[in-house]
């Protein structure tokens, strides 16, 4: 996985779990 990538499921993690 490519950093874009991890920054990008951190990103819908974080908003999947709000």
């Amino acid at each position: 996985m490519n950093e874009e990538d991890v920054a990008a499921a951190a990103v819908v993690a974080a908003m999947t779990r709000i």
